[in-house]
This record gives structure tokens, C-alpha cells and sequence, in this order.
């Protein structure tokens, strides 16, 4: 999640390969190329040292590589580098593109069912109401007052109409993992969070 965000090009000499400040959070990220020969995403210390360091990484990638070109990115986790399918760099027309289909695939399932969410209040039928800056939204059907959609943080969630309409993260008990543009509410391999008001933590 801290790696969510528009990249803000800061181009470099014409013999080095650019790098990117990550716009949001509430650290200073950047995506660079490292001296490993892979594109990481990491601090503003790791980025000036070239440092192959950080929270996410591609593999190393061919000369002239841009991460825009890069399809597979890397987490660190449980002791291990791990692929994370759903983590990718997109130009902002590519992104349109992504909603624009999903749009249409979203069509003809204007109606999705909520279940299986114990001790929670969002379980029922959803209608495809709208876009949200090109983004998916569906609407409670009894509940008017509950949506389902896309936060700045890039995960779905399940919150109230004055948060749906700010895209806010956070602002709720339910949410997706982190989705790539385009990925809709009830795609296969989407896991899902819930708060649990007794524990007090998130569960699967």
C-alpha cells in the first residue's frame, strides 16, 4: 500500500535511466534503478545511493527497460521475495484503458451479492451505479447509503457515500487487497479483509 500512487517523472542524464517520485503517503518514495539492474521502489536515501533496497522490485530487466514494461514486481514477505501479480507501473492512458474495459465487463454483472461477512452490516445485493473519476461503483440495494468502491489507496472497499465520493481508504470495515486498474469487486483472486469489532483486527 505505501507503494500506491501517481509517478512524477524526474529525468536524469541522457546516459542514466530516469526516476520517479511517488506522489501520496506519507513517505518520500521513488522508483529507480538500482546497481542491481532492477527497478525498486524505495526511500529518498536508497534512491540517491542507488541502493538495491526497498519494498517492492522487478527483476533485473534488459537495458532501456522502463517500468512501465516490467511484468513482474516482487514484495518482501515471510522471510522471502515474493510476486505480487496484481502490483504494476501503468502510463495514465493505460489506466483509462484498464477501467474503460472494466467498465463494460461490469456491465453485464449489474448486480454482485456481499455474503459470508460475519458480525458486519454489508452482506446483500449491489447495483453498477456509476464512475467515479472512470473508476467501477455499485450501490447497496436496501442500504442506499452504502458503497462499494475504489479508494485513493487502491483497494475496494465498503463504506459510506461521503467517503466513496472522496475515494477514501480507511474509512471503513471492509476492503479488498491492493487491486491493479481495472480489477473488479468480484474477481476470483481477490481476497478481502474484514474488521472484526471484537478482536480488533483485520481477518480474511
Amino acid at each position: 500500500d505505501l507503494c500506491h500512487g501517481a509517478c512524477l517523472v524526474c529525468h536524469g542524464s541522457k546516459t542514466e535511466p530516469p526516476t520517479y517520485q511517488i506522489s501520496g503517503g506519507n513517505l518520500e518514495l521513488w522508483l529507480y534503478m538500482a546497481m542491481d539492474g532492477c527497478w525498486w521502489i524505495s526511500t529518498t536515501t536508497c534512491k540517491e545511493e542507488g541502493k538495491a533496497h526497498g519494498f517492492l522490485r522487478s527483476d533485473v530487466v534488459e537495458p532501456g527497460m522502463l517500468p512501465q514494461h516490467v511484468d513482474r514486481w516482487l514484495e518482501f514477505g515471510d522471510g522471502s521475495w515474493q510476486l505480487r501479480p496484481m502490483a504494476c507501473v501503468l502510463l495514465s492512458e493505460a489506466v483509462c484503458q484498464e477501467w474503460a474495459g472494466a467498465r463494460k465487463t461490469a456491465e453485464n454483472h449489474s448486480v454482485i451479492e456481499v455474503s459470508g461477512v460475519p458480525g458486519q452490516r454489508f452482506e446483500g445485493l449491489y447495483d453498477l451505479e456509476r464512475s467515479m473519476q472512470g473508476v467501477v461503483v455499485y450501490q447497496h440495494q436496501v442500504n442506499r447509503k452504502l458503497f462499494l468502491y475504489v479508494a485513493d489507496d487502491g483497494r475496494w472497499w465498503v463504506g459510506a457515500e461521503t467517503a466513496m465520493r472522496q475515494r477514501k481508504g480507511g474509512a471503513g470495515k471492509m476492503c479488498s487487497d491492493s487491486i491493479r486498474p481495472g480489477t473488479l469487486p468480484f474477481s476470483a483472486s481477490l481476497a478481502w479483509h474484514v474488521f472484526n469489532d471484537g478482536s480488533k483486527e483485520w481477518e480474511k
